[in-house]
């Protein structure tokens, strides 16, 4: 209000109120004037617009900065994964700060980050993803990881923080296996086969196979050698011979290479329709499993091309765990080709462990063994 105007000094004074919106003191004079503003002692005008605040200050702190990600054990090779944390501990008076992110891994290791930079306002966190991958000639151990942070303010924006990589001990590398499309294949036809190589369980591209299949003479070889395709798997085939030579069973090696690791792997397959074989004969025991003085109970059975054999001599051997004491005895088969025969254990030192039982059967000029074992506790 102005000087002499109605509101002046026409409000009793209220005890706690000493300024007015400005400031001012307030009484000024013997009463309180009404409204927000008090005329002054001398009729002084107060101003029409109260003071402003001085302008906030910018203060620079230094960043918050973590490293995160699993410290487990991983093999020579493996790609780990961290989170680098980044929090901007300026004032709220501070514009927003671009951090530089950088990353240190051992010699010789990677370490890939998914941004260079985190821009951040005061009071802000953010995150960037990094990296590590060890080279698979790493050695067991724990090797540190770190990361930094800074920016275009100076040394106050500066920090670092560090994490832990683990290699574990390492595992046979390199694995392979070898199939063929059959076990047995007729004289003249193709024989197919296929290699699979696995590093630490992963299929191998680019490996080098080298297959190797000896003939039935064990002189003549017919041999290639075939890179693995993406799914680590090399094939190969032939046309078998019809000779002499090429009949019977062949041996197939296939060996794979991949860098400095080898692995071999072997099977067999047949070619041509083998003589089967005239006299064929089993033997088995009543139970896997004996007590010591119990009675042990054996059967043989003759086949001659698949029929049972009357008349057939089987010599029962029975060799104790000791390997020296036998029992043995002779028995004729049956109608139904069948010979049996029991003996009742013994129960000292040497008649307990595993007793090897062997069977060997004759009729006329044709034989056939069988062997099985058996346990006496």
């Amino acid at each position: 209000p102005l000087a002499g105007s109605p509101v002046v000094d026409k409000v009793a004074v209220i005890s706690g109120v000493v300024t007015d919106f400005v400031m001012a003191p307030r009484p000024s004079g013997a009463k309180a004037d009404i409204g927000a503003y008090e005329v002054q002692a001398g009729g002084t005008t107060p101003p029409t617009t109260p003071p402003t605040d001085p302008s906030p200050t910018c203060t620079r702190a230094a960043p918050t900065l973590s490293l995160s990600g699993s410290t487990a054990a991983v093999a020579a090779g493996s790609a780990v994964n961290y989170t680098v944390n980044v929090r901007n501990n300026d004032s709220t008076a501070c514009a927003n700060t671009s951090f530089n992110v950088a990353s240190s891994v051992p010699t010789g290791w990677t370490g890939t980050l998914s941004a260079a930079s985190v821009t951040l306002a005061p009071g802000a966190s953010g995150t960037a993803s990094l990296q590590v991958n060890s080279p698979t000639t790493a050695t067991q151990g724990s090797y540190g990881i770190g990361t930094g942070i800074s920016s275009n303010v100076g040394g106050t924006h500066t920090a670092n923080a560090s994490s832990t990589y683990s290699v574990g001990a390492a595992a046979s590398a390199l694995t392979e296996t070898v199939t063929t499309s059959q076990s047995s294949y007729s004289i003249g036809s193709t024989v197919y086969m296929t290699a699979k190589v696995l590093n630490k369980g992963v299929p191998v591209q680019g490996a080098s196979v080298r297959f190797n299949s000896i003939k039935p003479n064990g002189i003549d070889t017919n041999a290639k050698t075939v890179t693995t395709d993406a799914n680590g798997v090399a094939t190969w085939s032939f046309v078998s011979g019809t000779g002499a030579s090429s009949i019977g069973t062949y041996n197939l090696t296939a060996d794979a290479t991949y860098g400095t690791l080898t692995a071999r792997s072997t099977t067999t397959f047949t070619v041509g329709a083998a003589a089967a074989p005239a006299l064929t004969e089993t033997v088995t025991t009543s139970k896997a499993t004996y007590y010591r003085g119990s009675t042990v109970y054996m059967t043989a059975k003759v086949l001659n091309k698949g029929v049972p054999v009357q008349g057939a001599s089987v010599r029962f051997n029975s060799i104790k765990p000791n390997g020296i004491d036998t029992n043995t005895k002779t028995v004729t088969t049956d109608a139904n080709g069948v010979a049996t025969w029991s003996f009742v254990s013994g129960t000292g030192a040497s008649s307990i462990g595993k007793y090897n039982l062997t069977a060997d059967a004759t009729y006329g000029t044709l034989t056939a063994r069988s062997t099985t074992t058996f346990t006496v506790n």
